[in-house]
């Protein structure tokens, strides 16, 4: 639920390196660039080669902080105010989730977190240090979506952490809805 590719700048991980631990792995991707699409709409189009469902995501820098946006079709221009952003997101029909919001750095919500009109709370994040408990309780006490995303900027993050739904979504709908319903938990992968 939350994969770089080259095309973010700080990440180091090519697409076709992604999409095939992925299918190595057996499980899907959403791509979520900084403050692009590209890579997530490139990545469709190697699906067959690599029988990975990929969805489309942005990690979207805001003036406030980063939230990660899934199913748009337009990118968002960076930098905007968060509720400016948030609602260009709505707009298009798609979900908004606040990426790692209690980190300490300028990339996160913090205290936004708790007033902003999100679909959900990234609880989980690797590259963010694992569970946060403050994005567990915002996400409890304000009924939002919880989500767990590796953050791969390497390599070896694809794949450790996701997010379980009650059945695999086919399409960017299936995954807003089941977001919306809050039908998804949080999981870091082990692997023996």
């Amino acid at each position: 639920m939350h994969v770089h590719s080259e095309y973010s700048p700080c990440s180091r991980v090519k697409l076709f390196e992604s999409l095939s631990k992925a299918a190595q792995l057996g499980v899907d991707l959403a791509i979520t660039d900084h403050d692009t699409i590209k890579g997530a709409l490139k990545a469709k189009l190697l699906l067959q080669k690599y029988n990975v469902k990929v969805f489309i995501g942005c990690e979207v820098s805001t003036r406030d902080g980063q939230i990660l946006a899934y199913g748009i079709l337009e990118e968002i221009p960076p930098y905007l105010p968060a509720e400016q952003a948030i609602e260009l997101i709505h707009e298009q029909g798609a979900v908004v989730v606040a990426a790692h919001p209690f980190r300490d750095d300028r990339e996160s919500l913090l205290d936004k977190t708790y007033v902003l009109p999100l679909d959900g709370v990234e609880v989980l994040n690797l590259a963010g240090g694992g569970i946060s408990k403050d994005a567990e309780e915002v996400a409890v006490s304000r009924g939002l979506a919880q989500i767990g995303g590796s953050d791969a900027h390497t390599l070896n993050l694809v794949g450790e952490a996701g997010t379980r739904f009650p059945y695999q979504p086919e399409s960017e709908e299936d995954l807003i809805k089941m977001i919306k319903r809050k039908e998804c938990t949080p999981v870091r992968v082990i692997r023996r």
